[in-house]
């Protein structure tokens, strides 16, 4: 067979291993499906946590409360600031930790930040005026009593992820944050706590829009590109095989 019969046959070869190698490349990318992931008190932000949403890439900023709402069990509806605004199902009572809110010093919230207290309730949910990223905060029980309760919270997005930690009474809260992937985003959060907690407290809210990079998935024309590139390396080592072989044939 001479060598253009060859390469003619081969370039058919290449040209079929190309659109199957650049369909299975394509099948196997990873969607860019939403995702929420639950991040527990050891990644907390401060107080020697490991701040796991921070490191992971997103910007997330304090969300305080509306500067003109003064302190001292002052009740309250939402939380307001710039970026965003959240509303509580139910009224609250602003104070201040270490003074209004005179928990132990081990409490996970910091001394003298605001601190949101829900009058004794079960059950709160919080919504978003603008659907976030990524979302955390502290809650710890009313109840000073030396028993382990068990918070959960629930984030609400295109999917829902809940994340129950025990919280003892007589040492203070829990960190508990959310974070997404894809499109996914967080427009509203439930708190559960037992009738034993006597409600609860919820503070040092943070959020996020900046996600952290992902993975990258390549475009068709890019896959497609290296498939041929690959072709054209592998089909001209071959004719300079085949010209190599002729040579040697033909006699001198």
């Amino acid at each position: 067979m001479s060598a253009s019969a060859v390469m003619k046959k081969f370039s058919t070869l290449l040209t079929g291993a190309a659109v199957i190698a650049a369909g299975a490349t394509l099948a196997s990318a990873p969607a860019a499906n939403a995702a929420l992931f639950a991040v527990g008190d050891t990644g907390r932000w401060g107080g020697g946590g490991a701040n796991t949403i921070s490191n992971l890439g997103f910007n997330m900023v304090s969300l305080p409360n509306n500067p003109s709402v003064p302190g001292g069990f002052t009740s309250v509806n939402k939380i307001s600031s710039p970026s965003n605004t959240l509303s509580f199902s139910n009224t609250v009572y602003k104070a201040y930790v270490g003074t209004d809110w005179a928990k132990l010093a081990s409490s996970r919230l910091t001394t003298g930040s605001p601190v949101y207290f829900n009058g004794g309730a079960n059950s709160t949910t919080i919504s978003l005026a603008n659907a976030v990223a990524a979302l955390d905060l502290v809650v710890e029980t009313n109840s000073l009593a030396p028993i382990v309760f068990n918070i959960a919270v629930t984030a609400f997005g295109g999917v829902t992820q809940t994340l129950t930690q025990g919280v003892q009474g007589d040492v203070g809260g829990k960190y508990f944050g959310f974070y997404t992937t894809g499109t996914d985003r967080i427009s509203s959060i439930t708190i559960t706590a037992p009738s034993g907690a006597e409600g609860f407290a919820m503070g040092e809210f943070r959020v996020g829009d900046a996600q952290a990079q992902a993975q990258a998935v390549p475009e068709p024309t890019t896959v497609m590109g290296a498939v041929v590139f690959g072709s054209f390396l592998a089909g001209a080592k071959l004719k300079r095989k085949q010209q190599q072989k002729d040579k040697a044939a033909t006699p001198n």
